[in-house]
């Protein structure tokens, strides 16, 4: 688990990004280039969403309930796509795609779940699906 939450303060570090803590949903949107798109929904307290997007028609839907998750992704490339929904409490996921024509998906439900998903290259498709209480995933795809 520790790993898990290091990989994603990892990701968090690279993306040049930090949250911080509020009574409500935080959402933080960065987007450079063209056509990039975002649809986040929160519900519940202190759930935190970052996104960050450079170049040009890269997509990431998120959506998080519960209490006390956080998600991050960041893409940078073309035509990357990446879903992440949680519900429960306390989980975390980091999404990091560089490339072009990417998909990542994250399901997380239950408590204390970490994901971390790390796509180096073009056309690679990730998925992680999770339920219950302390399960870790790590997936790194990388390669020109």
């Amino acid at each position: 688990m520790k790993k898990i939450i290091v990989a994603a303060a990892a990701l968090l570090t690279v993306m040049g990004t930090s949250f911080t803590a509020a009574n409500a949903a935080d959402v933080i949107v960065q987007q450079y280039g063209i056509a990039n798109g975002v649809g986040i929904g929160t519900k519940g307290y202190k759930n935190r969403v970052h996104t960050y997007q450079k170049g040009g028609f890269n997509y990431v839907r998120s959506f998080q309930g519960g209490s006390k998750n956080d998600a991050v992704v960041g893409q940078q490339g073309n035509w990357n796509r990446a879903s992440v929904s949680q519900g429960g409490a306390n989980n975390i996921s980091g999404v990091a795609q560089f490339g072009n024509g990417n998909r990542a998906t994250v399901n997380q439900g239950g408590t204390g779940n970490a994901a971390a998903v790390i796509q180096l290259g073009n056309g690679r498709d990730a998925k992680v699906s999770q339920a219950g209480r302390n399960n870790s995933a790590v997936v790194i795809q990388g390669g020109w």
